[in-house]
Parts: structure tokens; sequence; C-alpha cells
């Protein structure tokens, strides 16, 4: 569920708490919501405008993700993105990612898109790591190889 999405339910919900202030827990349990969705978006990993990379190579093929076929030769481990958004669906926290480099193929010809034709991905959180975490862990790497 994208954030602009909850915003719409939590404010019909609102509207339709103003047409049942008979039932006073009703407002409660709409505070608590709007509380319980604003501190989870303060703890998750990456936030809107976060630099992040992909941790390993997705699943692409006609049976899983056929809309990504074009894009899978970009779409692999290492490759950098901006979030553009948060998504809260019913099985897991994602995100929309605009990856950095991203083209088409075709007749053995590449052809870069330029950022206004770029195309936005949800990626589950388990397939992202940060940028800056990734420059820490280098950091650690290289010094563990100097000791």
């Amino acid at each position: 569920m994208s954030d602009k999405r909850i915003n719409k339910t939590l404010k019909t919900l609102s509207k339709i708490q103003k047409e049942m202030e008979s039932i006073e827990e009703f407002d409660y349990d709409i505070r608590c919501l709007q509380f319980a969705r604003k501190e989870l978006l303060k703890r998750l990993p990456f936030k809107v405008g976060a630099k992040v990379k992909i941790k390993k190579t997705p699943v692409i093929d006609t049976r899983t993700s056929p809309g990504w076929l074009c894009c899978k030769h970009y779409l692999i481990k290492g490759a950098t993105g901006v979030v553009k958004g948060i998504v809260i669906a019913d099985t897991h926290i994602g995100y929309y990612i605009d990856i950095d480099y991203q083209s088409s193929i075709f007749n053995g010809e590449e052809t870069v898109y330029a950022k206004k034709d770029h195309h936005i991905f949800h990626f589950r959180e388990d397939m992202l790591e940060s940028v800056s975490k990734i420059k820490i862990r280098r950091q650690e790497n290289e010094r563990m190889e100097r000791d």
C-alpha cells in the first residue's frame, strides 16, 4: 500500500468516524493507526531519496517477472538507484526504486534512457542495501586486509 493510499484511507476513516461518533473507541483506534504508521516509517532502513544498491540479482523470467525481461541486463547485483517511494503491503515492506542506469537493447544496439524516461521498480527490503553501508563494509574489508 503506497503512502498516498494510506493517507487517503486514513482520511476516509476519519470521515467515517465523524459519522460514527457514538463509537468512542474509533477515534482512539484511528489515532493509534496514524501513530503506528508514522513510527514505522521512521524506523525503516531506507528513506525516500536514499541511495541504494541491489543486493542480489532478482529472478527475472517469463514465469516470475515477465514485465522485467527487457530490463534484465541492468537489474543486476550491484546496480544503484534512488528510493522514490515506500510500499507497505499486506505481506511485506517494499520500495519504489529508480535505477540509475537504464537502457534498452534492440538488434544488438543499446540505447541509454534519459532520466525522464526511467522505469520505477518495486523491490522488497531484503533485496536492497544502503550505499553508505556498502562503503563502510569496503573500508572494514580494506582494514582487515592491511592487518
